[in-house]
């Protein structure tokens, strides 16, 4: 989004009970569905929620990649970004996203680090239904219970919010060498876990995003958005600075709520106030390699996906690392320089095993007779080092036309000129007046619309903020909750069972 130097962003019913073994069983032979409850999963980062990696670099080739950078011994992953051409989506077939509230697939990973430094995938979990009669003892459904009081399977009575008392499974033996179990009334959230990239790349449904201050770290703002909505978003955005390190908690606390982080990385301090030393010369002469190798080694070390979005809107005037921005001595082949430059490093490392590279450009019609601005064809740097391409499209102006192709067919006809990959458009929004609400509900309806029917598109993230532009210091109003006539409009269009979801809190509120 075009900022201004000096403002950023802103910021009952009884229990149900087994009655009879011979009910049990005989309703056991429909549970062939098959999942795992957040309950089952062991560990947080890099633990047994890790995802599966079957590329990369050993534990002891990560150690080898100190604050200065890599070792010879340091080999790292030799895959490269994989080749995507335009994809054909299912628009029909379910996506694991879209799975029943607090219930996540989990595949856990157990490695061995041979003599040569190699990382050996020895095991991977298959997933079960978890009912009451998949428990030996009380406690251990307890324990499942507590991770989800949602309760999906109705380990306590109905599932959804008609649990009962908060002991799961009272009909079932307990353990003789444990506690008893207590009721519970506080949620435990779920371990973080993820698919692999290549799936993540080419979803079975679209992910709709959200990107608010202050999201995805806190869990209490995303609840009220998620029971707004009756949807919980599949993705969530935030911005990261170069004067900081990555934001694992943030990455964690998506994908604890079935969420792809999308992270818009800005090579600059957050301040903005001195941008001079994070230049490409600085950049391309290695002075940031020290911060380049922690933070691709921390992603490895989290060890689940994120989405980057780096350095993005290039093809504009607002930001230092703007391609057409002579007077810092760029260009767009120093762009394209800077943008492999981290790539390789990344590569080097491994990270890239769990980074989706997001080419994101402004909208081409927005900078129409500007100076200091280039071209999307000139910015692009190869499908070799992008996963997925996409721009910022807002409606900012009233008299502007509501139509999917008037806002969106410039740009997606300039990123089609030079790729195939994958659409991902990381920050849209439209403009709230008082006076009028209508237009932007029909700007919701027909990008939401639009987006559904091109297949070549993957998902989209809405700016959720009231901000200021560069252009108008006046503060503005993005939320698709910014009324409640542009929250019915944008609930309806999420809720198409092709828009895929992540996990929606406790109905309970627990």
């Amino acid at each position: 989004m075009r900022i201004s130097k000096t403002t950023w962003w802103h910021a009952g019913i009884p229990s149900q009970r087994l009655i009879a073994p011979i009910i049990v069983l005989t309703l056991a032979t429909v549970g062939t569905l098959i999942y795992l409850l957040p309950g089952d999963t062991g560990g947080g980062v890099g633990a047994g929620a890790a995802v599966p990696r079957t590329t990369g670099p050993s534990a002891a080739a990560l150690a080898s990649f100190t604050a200065a950078g890599p070792s010879p011994a340091g080999s790292g992953s030799t895959s490269g970004s994989p080749a995507i051409s335009r994809p054909s989506i299912s628009r029909t077939a379910p996506s694991t996203l879209n799975r029943p509230a607090g219930v996540q697939v989990v595949r856990e990973v157990t490695q061995v680090n041979a003599p040569d430094g190699t990382a050996t995938v020895t095991r991977a979990a298959t997933a079960k239904a978890k009912h009451c009669w998949d428990f030996r003892w009380q406690q251990d459904a307890q324990s499942a219970y507590r991770r989800n009081l949602s309760d999906p399977w109705g380990l306590d009575g109905k599932p959804g919010p008609d649990n009962g008392d908060g002991l799961a499974c009272t009909q079932l033996p307990l353990d003789p060498s444990r506690a008893a179990s207590k009721p519970i009334g506080s949620y435990e959230p779920p371990a973080a876990s993820a698919r692999a990239k290549s799936e993540l790349v080419l979803p079975q449904s679209d992910y709709f995003g959200v990107a608010e201050d202050g999201l995805p770290n806190a869990s209490t703002q995303l609840d009220k958005i998620d029971r707004q909505l009756g949807k919980a978003p599949s993705s969530l955005g935030f911005f990261q600075h170069w004067d900081t390190g990555y934001p694992a908690t943030k990455v964690v606390s998506a994908w604890q709520r079935g969420a792809l982080p999308v992270m818009t990385w800005m090579s600059m301090p957050g301040d903005g106030v001195d941008a001079r030393s994070y230049s490409f010369t600085r950049i391309l002469a290695g002075d940031w390699d020290t911060y380049l190798y922690k933070f691709a080694g921390d992603i490895v070390r989290t060890n689940l996906p994120v989405v980057i979005r780096f350095d993005h809107e290039m093809n504009g005037n607002w930001y230092p690392w703007s391609a057409g921005h002579d007077d810092w001595h760029n260009s767009p082949a120093r762009y394209v320089a800077v943008w492999r430059h981290v790539w390789r490093i990344f590569q080097k490392v491994g990270a890239n095993d769990d980074v989706i590279w997001l080419y994101s450009p402004a909208r081409v019609d927005d900078i129409a007779g500007l100076s200091h601005v280039s071209s999307i064809a000139a910015d692009y740097p190869g499908d070799a080092y992008v996963d997925w391409v996409g721009a910022t499209v807002y409606w900012r102006r009233i008299n502007q036309p509501t139509d999917y192709r008037a806002n969106f067919g410039a740009t997606i006809d300039q990123l089609r000129a030079v790729t195939s990959r994958p659409m991902f458009f990381a920050e849209i929004g439209a403009l709230q007046t008082d006076a009028k609400s209508a237009p932007k509900q029909e700007w919701i309806r027909n990008t939401l619309a639009g987006f559904l029917a091109d297949p070549s598109v993957v998902g989209f993230s809405w700016f959720n903020n009231v901000a200021t532009t560069s252009e108008d210091p006046a503060a503005h109003d993005w939320r698709f909750n910014a009324s409640s006539q542009t929250l019915a409009a944008f609930k309806a269009q999420i809720a198409d069972p092709r828009i895929a979801a992540g996990v929606m809190p406790d109905p309970a509120g627990g």
